[in-house]
């Protein structure tokens, strides 16, 4: 069996100069490359930027935060505090 390979995404920053306003997305790495070559000189309407380092790791990590695999792990560990737990306070009563 083939495995599938994944597209890296990578965090993009939408400019928007009516407003002066601006919001973050996903794209694939060579979509997104394209979009922000084509809007790199762009003074009305809308600009594409690489967002910053700092903002993309904010949301990688909010990401994960939010994902199932991160709350089954969480569960797994109160649940083993919980048996470790009631193990010992067994012991040591009876």
């Amino acid at each position: 069996m083939k495995r599938r390979k994944k597209n890296k995404q990578i965090l993009i920053k939408r400019i928007y100069f009516d407003s002066d306003t601006f919001d973050y997305i996903y794209k694939d790495e060579k979509e997104a490359l394209q979009v922000i070559n084509n809007t790199k000189d762009r003074t009305d309407n809308f600009k594409v930027e690489k967002a910053e380092w700092y903002i993309s790791i904010e949301y990688k990590t909010i990401f994960f935060f939010n994902s199932k695999h991160f709350e089954k792990i969480i569960y797994m560990i109160i649940g083993s505090i919980i048996t470790l737990t009631i193990g010992y306070l067994f012991r040591k009563w009876f």
